[in-house]
């Protein structure tokens, strides 16, 4: 089969879930498949397309100014919030629009015959008007407006928990709206499933879990290290974050109390809070973004 795959970001480096995601399924579609990239990219990523040219039979790509997937680049706007209390589709979702994107899309679709099209995201969804006569599927790596829920129910501030109350009743009738578009829509779990079907019983859902290189990462016992823990995420994504702060405060006392000597290494890129945690929790280590994370994991 010929497959487009519609991305948000460039499936690389693998440095987040995002990426990772998008990557294993690639390579293990391009072993059977004719694979078409049409990717959002950022300033200084495109030395990386290079690394990606032997999964696809074609890249291409547009440049995401200001945009990231919680990332560096996803930056909030206090006058874009404001004016967004005055529109119907969600703030999240409005930043990622692109007429640069439409366009490429329409020149890709032109030029190139497709059986399938894969949208990564919801993110990516409202291209799926522009898509005709070819089967699309949208893979949800998570359900928006059930992370919205979340968020609202817990912000501490009453500001923002207001605001984050309109932008998930927002999410729920534009993320049924665009789950009801596509002819198939995958999660990566049950929970999520459900989560989808409780929007519309009218939505066709199939579960694809994240996929991971087992051979690669199968353990090497030899070199582990008795009392270290590790912990790997994108640390610039909140709920990533909160499962962090969670853990040292419930579950950490009673592992040192078991382990007085333990470690607990945490590994991902920009957190929050940092230096406080490190005070707080002085056996912490915070190792950052690294080149291979294979004998960090060997080791714990």
């Amino acid at each position: 089969m010929r497959i487009l795959i519609l991305s948000p970001t460039l499936p690389f480096p693998l440095d987040n879930g995002n990426r990772i995601l998008v990557f294993n399924t690639i390579k293990q579609l391009a072993k059977s498949h004719r694979i078409f990239l049409l990717s959002m990219i950022q300033e200084g990523q495109y030395q990386h397309i290079s690394r990606l040219k032997d999964y696809f039979v074609g890249i291409e790509t547009v440049l995401s100014t200001g945009l990231g997937l919680w990332g560096k680049d996803f930056s909030y706007s206090k006058k874009g919030l404001v004016k967004n209390l005055f529109r119907s589709i969600p703030y999240n979702i409005t930043r990622w629009y692109s007429p640069q994107m439409e366009e490429k899309l329409k020149e890709v679709l032109s030029r190139n015959t497709f059986d399938l099209v894969q949208i990564e995201t919801l993110h990516m969804a409202p291209y799926a008007k522009l898509i005709k006569r070819i089967p699309v599927i949208l893979r949800q790596h998570n359900v928006e407006s059930k992370m919205m829920e979340r968020y609202y129910k817990f912000a501490s501030n009453h500001l923002e928990r207001a605001y984050a109350y309109f932008q998930w009743r927002k999410l729920i009738r534009y993320e049924t709206k665009m789950c009801l578009n596509p002819d198939l829509v995958i999660t990566l779990s049950k929970t999520d499933e459900n989560a989808v079907r409780k929007l519309s019983s009218e939505i066709s859902t199939e579960i694809s879990s994240a996929g991971v290189d087992l051979e690669y990462f199968k353990p090497n016992s030899t070199v582990r290290k008795k009392n270290q823990i590790l912990y790997m995420g994108n640390l610039s994504f909140p709920p990533v974050m909160e499962s962090v702060l969670y853990f040292l405060h419930k579950s950490w006392p009673i592992v040192k109390q078991c382990r007085p000597d333990v470690k607990f290494l945490i590994m991902g890129n920009r957190p929050r809070n940092k230096d406080k945690i490190i005070r707080k929790f002085p056996d912490v280590v915070f190792l950052g973004e690294v080149e291979d994370v294979k004998p960090y994991m060997d080791s714990s």
